[in-house]
């Protein structure tokens, strides 16, 4: 349950963050402890604190400084680290390699080698698919007529299957 008061959220419902491991840069650690970003600086640098790509974790920053103010988490700095969260986590979703102009002219090229492969890999499989129906043909004509219906049944389904195949 949220509790409001004139647009902060109260400490009990702040001091759920830790538990969910939340993240804070380097501004606002310092803020929330009431210290300079130099001492949290300071902090990291000589492993008091451990930094994520910038970000301090909020059950770290309670370690460090324990009288630190989580209540004065207002509206906008929940939502405002919900946003900066969410776009840490989908730019760390895509590959290094995305990140530059060469890095995406790579990509292009491992695409292109990927799709000529899967290209001559259905060759083949169409080039299999005719060998297997000229065999069953042939097979066909070898076969009594009481034994023809089966391998019928099997040459429609294996025709089903190919057509399927192809829709893909």
């Amino acid at each position: 349950m949220l509790l409001f008061s004139k647009g902060r959220i109260f400490s009990s419902v702040t001091r759920a963050l830790p538990a969910m491991e939340k993240f804070l840069d380097v501004s606002r650690a310092a803020r929330m402890a009431g210290v300079t970003v130099a001492e949290i600086r300071r902090k990291v640098s000589d492993g008091s604190l451990e930094a994520d790509e910038g970000r301090i974790r909020v059950s770290q920053l309670m370690d460090a400084y324990p009288d630190v103010h989580l209540g004065g988490f207002t509206m906008v700095d929940v939502v405002a680290q919900i946003r900066d969260d969410a776009l840490r986590k989908g730019a760390a979703d895509h590959d290094d390699e995305v990140k530059s102009v060469e890095g995406l002219l790579l990509t292009v090229k491992r695409l292109r080698k990927e799709s000529a492969f899967y290209r001559e890999e259905c060759r083949r499989q169409r080039q299999v698919m005719r060998d297997l129906d000229g065999m069953l043909a042939d097979l066909r004509t070898r076969l009594e007529a009481r034994q023809r219906p089966f391998l019928d049944a099997v040459t429609q389904w294996l025709k089903k299957k190919n057509r399927s195949a192809h829709r893909l």
